[in-house]
């Protein structure tokens, strides 16, 4: 599912663990209030996605992500997913990650 083209991966994690290594494309939301707030005029969740699209939320042990496409779930977001086991599961299973430069 990450894989697919019209996904919208969001990294939950701090800035400093996002930079050092990220699953490609994905968006990092520091702060991220998780009552989550939509756009109630085009139902966007923080301007990145519609209700129907797909989005894929991931962290460092998928726990922060999860309650996130809980909460998401409950106002209508219809395609969220999470990454179970989190980017540290990711990592263990040898998936690559990108880094950004500093």
């Amino acid at each position: 599912m990450i894989n697919k083209k019209n996904v919208t991966i969001i990294d939950l994690r701090d800035q400093d663990d996002y930079r050092k290594g990220h699953i490609i494309h994905s968006v990092n939301l520091l702060n991220i209030d998780l009552d989550v707030k939509t756009d109630s005029k085009n139902d966007f969740f923080y301007g990145l996605v519609k209700k129907n699209d797909l989005l894929v939320v991931v962290c460092s042990t998928g726990s922060l992500s999860y309650n996130l496409v809980r909460r998401l779930n409950k106002i209508g977001f219809k395609h969220v997913y999470f990454l179970h086991g989190g980017v540290n599961n990711w990592v263990y299973n040898n998936l690559p990650l990108v880094k950004e430069n500093s």
